[in-house]
């Protein structure tokens, strides 16, 4: 049954192929001649597929990866595709396959990230896109929704799951000046500073991460295709709650993620120690792995201050003063 839905899901990409490459022409073919679409990263994506530049140099990925990216976005229907050429301030895969194929980019960490996308682009992304989704947002929805450009359309749920999943390749996000790729990395990697045994960490970080979006998949598409077949009903909520699963899961990283790449983080023997704990056998040692997540969870979250008393730089939950009631008393 779910190689019949497989095949299902190939004719209806095919078919869509010719409708979503006349889509992307249309879109280069109406932007003002005169704007340098080279200096807009969201755009070259596009001119790669068409064939109106070409694709970087094959040094810097694989042939498979390059063919997974064109069935891609050949693939996605139009609502998707405004999505992606939107790139307005949320993340979306073109922004961080700009930031990819850029020479600057650690070698160290090319390999894993293709694995990393190529996991979204043919595994998690089609899944997410293809959930049931909620046309009219109920009360208890309103917060999945606020932003979200795929509201009440097909693929509402991957914008929700993309935001978590594809910012792990960045280390900093923001709208207003744009999105960074992990600054600290390149400029260590251009500087010839960047360790292996750094680099290995964030490694076992991002494997981590797609070790969890695997586990979902393999849980939820059973269901979807028992949904599909009309076997069971899945109503949008029970899919934003299982869609939320995958957040907080995916999540549950991101702060022992920021710690490896910390630009504070210099010392070579405890990336030494840490490579050597976390690798036992060649499987993740996860009992260090949850320690270290707890122990920076706690770290990131705890308000410190400084000796005059005074909420400290490095605290990174902004301070939130007291309510009306709380300063008459």
């Amino acid at each position: 049954m779910a190689s019949s839905i497989a095949a299902s899901d190939g004719e209806l990409a095919s078919s869509s192929i010719n409708q979503s490459t006349s889509l992307l022409e249309e879109k280069l073919e109406h932007e003002n001649k005169e704007v340098e679409l080279e200096s807009y990263g969201e755009y070259k994506i596009y001119r790669y597929i068409c064939g109106r530049e070409d694709w970087p140099s094959s040094s810097l990925f694989s042939d498979a990866f390059e063919t997974a990216i064109t069935n891609f976005y050949q693939s996605v229907t139009p609502e998707l595709l405004e999505y992606e050429m939107g790139g307005g301030s949320w993340i979306t895969l073109q922004v961080v396959l700009d930031v990819f194929f850029d020479r600057s980019y650690p070698t160290q960490l090319r390999n894993v990230t293709e694995e990393y996308l190529t996991l979204f682009m043919v595994e998690l992304s089609p899944l997410l896109k293809s959930l049931p989704h909620s046309p009219s947002p109920e009360e208890e929805c309103q917060e999945e929704y606020e932003g979200n450009i795929l509201a009440g359309k097909p693929g509402q749920w991957l914008w929700a799951a993309s935001q978590v999943y594809l910012t792990y390749i960045f280390s900093h996000v923001a709208p207003s000046e744009g999105f960074r790729v992990a600054v600290h990395l390149q400029s260590r990697f251009e500087a010839g500073l960047l360790r292996d045994n750094q680099a290995h960490l964030v490694e076992i970080v991002l494997r981590l991460v797609m070790g969890v979006a695997k586990a979902w998949v393999l849980e939820v598409k059973p269901r979807h295709i028992e949904h599909l077949n009309g076997l069971r009903y899945w109503s949008s909520t029970e899919v934003k709650d299982a869609v939320q699963v995958l957040k907080d899961d995916l999540d549950q990283f991101h702060y022992v993620f920021a710690f490896f790449r910390d630009t504070r983080f210099r010392s070579e023997r405890l990336e030494v120690l840490l490579v050597r704990y976390l690798r036992q056998l060649h499987d993740i040692n996860m009992e260090v792995v949850e320690g270290l997540v707890s122990a920076e969870r706690e770290y990131q979250l705890a308000p410190r201050r400084g000796p005059d008393n005074r909420p400290s730089r490095h605290t990174l939950r902004p301070e939130i003063p007291p309510s009306h009631d709380e300063a008459g008393e």
